[in-house]
């Protein structure tokens, strides 16, 4: 083929203007078979290592179940896995009783480092920079910790007190951490730009979730105590602003058990479970809803979330020894389909 001088400056005009639009285009979209669609966290059979990931396809309406394993020829993921985390394009997979964290290409589920051990009974993950905090419960009776470690090198860790039974940890929009400490009556606030705990603040009894809306507001839900565990204290829903966490507006219930709070994308709703049923809550409310929104009983209800078109998923462990099953809602709370997925699905993560 003969090119002349018009031809070859054409081109090399074109080879540049190619080049430029590539190196603008600093995000480039993820690709992989998991970039868009719900992950369902499957905790497995205590005792054994069938903790779980399924994948639900949003644009073709099709589950994929142990999508860990798949990925990762055949490897089992381990025994409870509790939590997932992803920050900068990994996914950070908790697994309590195996006391590891699997570190994985959060598109593609393959692994991409040596998981992370030598943790107690890890629980729940945030990620501030190039450092990974882990909610550890360390035994049952005892005081817990919060791990800290470097994502480059996790060999290098280190820790800070907390107490009984640290669960789950938000990472606030004040660049704060705060950790429930699920067996008390208090949450830690951390900070993580020296790594100490500034403060415990009282809530109520055993706090067992956490959300920030988009005021900034901050809401923790409280199941308080059963009768079996000593004097009975009832629910309690309370708000505060980060600034100011001593000045708290609470929201009680008449019972025990309120539990799975959880917050719309939007970052305007509240969603937690009490009575046996799902209630959504306006952040404005100045009030509880007495309405539920979804009264389906579960067998074992066990996890919730709230996708980013407002569908609501909801989670039934069944017996903790086989299949569980996940059931979705539209956001007017009616039945969508239901599906089967691993042993005692817990959880969900959105993307």
């Amino acid at each position: 083929m003969k090119i002349n001088l018009f031809t070859a400056a054409s081109l090399l005009t074109l080879g540049f203007s190619l080049a430029s639009c590539s190196s603008n285009n600093e995000t480039p979209t993820p690709t992989g078979a998991y970039s868009s669609g719900v992950f369902i966290l499957n905790e497995g059979k205590f005792g054994s290592p069938t903790g779980s990931l399924s994948f639900y396809n949003r644009s073709t309406k099709t589950l994929t179940n142990d999508i860990f394993a798949l990925e990762n020829a055949n490897r089992p993921l381990g025994d409870v896995f509790q939590s997932m985390t992803i920050a900068n394009n990994k996914a950070y997979l908790v697994v309590n009783n195996s006391n590891k964290i699997e570190v994985a290409d959060a598109n593609t589920l393959k692994s991409v480092a040596a998981p992370i051990t030598k943790l107690r009974l890890p629980r729940y993950m945030a990620v501030v920079g190039n450092k990974g905090y882990v909610t550890e419960w360390i035994g049952f009776g005892r005081k817990g910790q919060l791990a800290i470690f470097n994502l480059d090198n996790p060999a290098q860790k280190d820790s800070i007190p907390l107490g009984n039974l640290p669960d789950d940890i938000l990472k606030a929009s004040n660049n704060k951490l705060y950790v429930l400490n699920s067996n008390d009556n208090n949450i830690a606030i951390i900070n993580p730009s020296n790594n100490t705990l500034e403060t415990n603040v009282v809530v109520g009894d055993r706090p067992n979730g956490i959300v920030q809306d988009a005021t900034g507001n901050i809401w923790v839900l409280c199941g308080g105590t059963p009768s079996w565990a000593g004097t009975p204290t009832n629910a309690k829903l309370v708000r505060f602003n980060p600034n100011t966490p001593t000045q708290q507006t609470t929201f009680n219930f008449t019972s025990q058990g309120a539990g799975y709070l959880s917050i719309n994308p939007q970052g305007n709703k509240l969603y937690y479970r009490a009575a046996g049923s799902v209630f959504a809550m306006d952040i404005t409310a100045t009030s509880l809803p007495t309405t539920p929104l979804v009264s389906r009983r579960h067998t074992a209800f066990y996890g919730l979330g709230i996708d980013t078109d407002g569908t609501i998923y909801t989670a039934d462990a069944m017996n903790y020894a086989s299949a569980g099953k996940v059931f979705r809602f539209n956001a007017q709370g009616t039945l969508l389909d239901s599906m089967a997925v691993g042993i005692a699905p817990n959880g969900f993560v959105f993307k």
